[in-house]
């Protein structure tokens, strides 16, 4: 069941207006799962019973989940003239969360065909109860001012409590601010407005929370469990040891600084639009340093890590319309092309270990092994080798064109979309190196005299 309700008052028209939602959702799942012993054959002469270590069983799932979601909030739109602009708007949202799962599980179906708990006379396993809660509750405001629809200034920021965090990092604080200019409204630009309809510049930064995570992450819970073994007349319980928690977990923050541009020209037929933007995020949710088995446990997840992008977007859209067979006919056209490349700029991995985050590491590098050379052939490979003695040696066949020597010490990053690969066996010392592969391919040429 899901709805939603809405409201919405013009205290004052078109200068004060209050608005209001709530919506609601309520799901249930019931399954029940009927397993029966039955005779089956592996050959004309070779019955067998299925499902008899197992026994016939009953198992009974129902899942119910509450959602509930709530925001008001409030806009203030003041005549200021004809020059100036100015529109606010605060206002409070929150959201919760119930779910609750029981399964039941009984052995022994006196009547195979008529699956009932109450028709049973095996043993009843332990009821598996399973549930969270968790809730946000947070305030914002935005502020925007505009200059005779030149100058155009937004403040914005909101402060979000979590029930998933500890009691002292439960709340954050992220504002964020971007001021733009319409050069196409400036008079040196008159020149211009035959064809260019729009041209602004912008620049922004702002910071943004992610509290995406499961509860009880920072909460050390141990599991009640029956024993198979005897205390007086009845099983006895144990419980299982906690897991670790970590040392930090609040909001991870992405904060990012933002220049770019947006034109429309030819009766805004055309448009283009550009950004280059930095973005770092702190306090990463990310998994710990790798601990020893002999510690017991995984390294849990927690605000472990902090990362570096540098980014840039273009967009380019057409859009137009004509009339086809005496009606209008509109359509339009958008291309898009982007490229970002982020950095680890903090991590705890004191061994620099390649399976863990390390500080400098760039997400998507892939690392492979330190190139010595081709062998020519196979006389080359058994007699002439230039690896040390002691490096083993695979497939090596006769017929390889080039002995590819000037890779050797160059340093850069593979990634998936540069790879390249021979046919010809190879043989690779154990050294550890990255490549960017733009430079791979510019050194192979040369290698083969193509350059």
């Amino acid at each position: 069941m899901k709805d939603k309700l809405g409201i919405e008052i013009d205290v004052v028209k078109d200068v004060l207006k209050i608005s209001g939602d709530l919506s609601y959702l309520f799901a249930r799942n019931k399954r029940e799962r009927v397993t029966n012993m039955y005779t089956g054959y592996r050959g004309p002469d070779t019955p067998i019973t299925v499902n008899e270590s197992q026994g016939s069983t009953l198992e009974n799932l129902r899942q119910d989940t509450n959602y509930l979601s709530s925001n008001i909030y409030g806009e203030y739109t003041p005549k200021l003239g004809d020059d100036h602009t100015l529109k606010l708007l605060a206002g409070w949202n929150l959201e919760t969360k119930k779910y609750r799962g029981t399964t039941i599980k009984r052995e022994g179906l006196t009547v195979p065909s008529k699956p009932s708990f109450g028709l049973m006379d095996g043993l009843t396993s332990d009821p598996v109860v399973s549930g969270y809660d968790w809730s946000y509750v947070g305030a914002f405001f935005r502020a925007n001012y505009g200059y005779q629809g030149k100058y155009l200034a937004e403040f914005s920021c909101r402060y979000d409590g979590s029930s998933k965090f500890p009691e002292n990092s439960k709340w954050g604080f992220f504002p964020s601010a971007s001021i733009g200019w319409r050069l196409s409204e400036e008079k040196f630009m008159e020149w211009s407005r035959n064809w260019l309809d729009n041209f602004k510049i912008r620049l922004s930064a702002g910071s943004m929370g992610n509290g995406n995570i499961d509860p009880y992450k920072y909460i050390d819970y141990m599991t009640i469990k029956t024993s198979t073994v005897v205390i007086g007349d009845a099983l006895g319980s144990y419980t299982t040891a906690p897991g670790a928690i970590p040392l930090s977990l609040t909001w991870e923050t992405a904060t990012t600084y933002d220049v770019g541009f947006d034109m429309d020209l030819f009766r805004n037929r055309l448009s283009i639009g550009f950004d280059w933007y930095r973005r770092y995020t702190t306090d990463m949710y990310t998994v710990g340093v790798s601990l020893p088995s002999v510690y017991g446990t995984d390294a849990p997840k927690g605000n472990n890590a902090s990362l570096k992008t540098n980014g840039w977007e273009l967009s380019v859209g057409w859009r137009d319309s004509f009339e086809l067979g005496g009606k209008a006919f509109s359509y339009n056209v958008k291309a898009m092309v982007w490229d970002a490349r982020t950095w680890v700029t903090e991590y705890i991995n004191p061994t620099g270990a390649l399976g863990d985050y390390y500080e400098g590491k760039e997400l998507g590098e892939i690392w492979g092994y330190r190139v010595e050379g081709l062998f020519r052939d196979q006389p080359q490979s058994y007699q002439e080798s230039v690896l040390p003695a002691g490096i083993a040696r695979y497939g090596m066949t006769s017929g390889l064109p080039v002995t590819l020597q000037g890779l050797v010490g160059e340093k850069g990053f593979i990634h998936g979309h540069d790879m390249f690969g021979f046919s010809a066996p190879y043989t690779v010392l154990d050294k550890e190196f990255g490549y960017n592969g733009e430079t791979v391919a510019a050194e192979v040429k040369k290698l083969l005299g193509r350059a």
